[in-house]
């Protein structure tokens, strides 16, 4: 099957949504013969800070000299972002291939799989295929009914947990943390950077239940990273997560992986994660970010007045909708001007005039049809410091325009 024919029927399937339950995924997976027994795996979840988390363990891993997976989502530009290893997208000619053969299972499902679900098992299969020594899976979205809890995982990460997804996890800190806390084994460990007292008693409740050993990651010690990529203000932006990734490190060690302390500092400045704070350009500074929940927005503010970013500053802004909008941008906006609200190309795009409507904006607003076009006029209006936030749908629409 042609890629371009593979974009096509990736596109017509993903008008079904998302649904929960793990008996597709079971299903698919028992077509494929089972490609996740055996794998080694490390299950990511949380609500910021996943995909993070997973870049710079892949990369520390990669110094150490092992063969590292890596699955995340969504993707800015490209399926294959999705599917890594040692840092490298799966070619396209191995994707539909892959895909091929996953979908040619998929179809004999009554209950027709979803896209993750079908990208899931490809990256599963890609994996086992490949011979990896780990493989670092991000979860969708929760925990519990999420395609990744089909795996067993060495042990489990929670990278935090903040109200986002509240339609369906559900409208308190508490029953999001349960739903996440899912991926939890028995007998076990959990990682965790979370600090609020709601997770925290779901988190213990739930690893005294499993008999799982609970290890909150220490970021009291100050923790450096430097990339020729990008630089994130640390301590700062990326601190909780890094406190994460060396947590991660130490119980990779006592599960008999070597991962020496040069790999771990290489690793950390060889990390480079597209659209999280993403430096495109010095003059003007034009940072690209992901955050799309208040939580993302509050700490995308901390780092850029630790920046003390250069003024005048412009917000480029979109979302999706079910967003709570009106809470990002106050974080938000103290620090910038103007507001330019933009319109971008995905079919859950809150338009910029009902974003207008539900937001409480006291700066003056601009709305744009594109975010391309809102960044051209920013920087042919003068301004010094121009970021991208809002949505990572978002924030990879500009990244395609831009490539194209």
């Amino acid at each position: 099957m042609r890629y371009q024919l593979v974009l096509t029927t990736l596109k017509k399937l993903s008008v079904f949504g998302m649904k929960p339950g793990l008996h597709r995924i079971r299903a698919l997976l028992e077509g494929l013969g089972n490609p996740q027994q055996n794998l080694k795996v490390v299950l990511i979840g949380g609500t910021n800070g996943k995909g993070s988390v997973c870049a710079y363990l892949s990369s520390i891993l990669s110094e150490a000299g092992y063969k590292v997976g890596m699955y995340t989502s969504p993707h800015l530009i490209d399926y294959p972002e999705r599917i890594k290893i040692n840092g490298q997208d799966i070619p396209r000619r191995q994707f539909s291939r892959l895909f091929q053969r996953v979908y040619s299972v998929a179809k004999k499902i009554k209950d027709r799989p979803t896209v993750f679900e079908i990208l899931t098992a490809m990256a599963i299969l890609y994996f086992k295929q490949k011979g990896v020594d780990l493989a670092l899976m991000e979860v969708g979205l929760g925990g519990t009914y999420d395609a990744t809890n089909i795996l067993d995982p060495l042990f489990s990460v929670i990278t935090n947990v903040e109200l986002d997804h509240t339609e369906v996890l559900g409208k308190t800190l508490a029953k999001i943390a349960r739903d996440k806390a899912g991926i939890v084994r028995s007998n076990s460990v959990l990682v965790t950077g979370a600090d609020k007292g709601a997770v925290l008693k779901v988190l213990k409740e739930v690893c005294r239940q499993h008999k799982t050993k609970l290890i909150r990651a220490d970021r009291t010690k100050r923790v450096s990273s430097r990339s020729g990529n990008q630089s994130s203000p640390v301590p700062g932006y990326q601190t909780k997560n890094l406190a994460i990734v060396k947590s991660c490190v130490k119980v990779l060690n006592q599960l008999a992986f070597e991962i020496p302390g040069r790999a771990i500092k290489s690793g950390m400045k060889k990390t480079f994660w597209p659209g999280r704070y993403q430096v495109l350009s010095q003059k003007p500074l034009v940072i690209l970010d992901g955050a799309h929940n208040p939580a993302g927005a509050r700490a995308l503010s901390i780092a850029l007045n630790q920046q003390s970013i250069p003024q005048p500053a412009v917000l480029i802004f979109g979302a999706i909708k079910n967003k709570d909008v009106d809470s990002m941008l106050k974080y938000l906006s103290p620090t910038f001007e103007v507001m330019f609200i933009t319109d971008f190309n995905y079919p859950d795009a809150l338009s910029p005039k009902k974003l207008v409507s539900l937001a409480a904006i006291k700066k003056p607003t601009t709305i744009f049809s594109s975010p391309l076009l809102a960044l051209r006029k920013a920087k042919q209006s003068g301004f010094k410091t121009v970021v991208v936030c809002g949505s990572l749908y978002m924030v990879g629409d500009l990244l395609k325009q831009l490539t194209n």
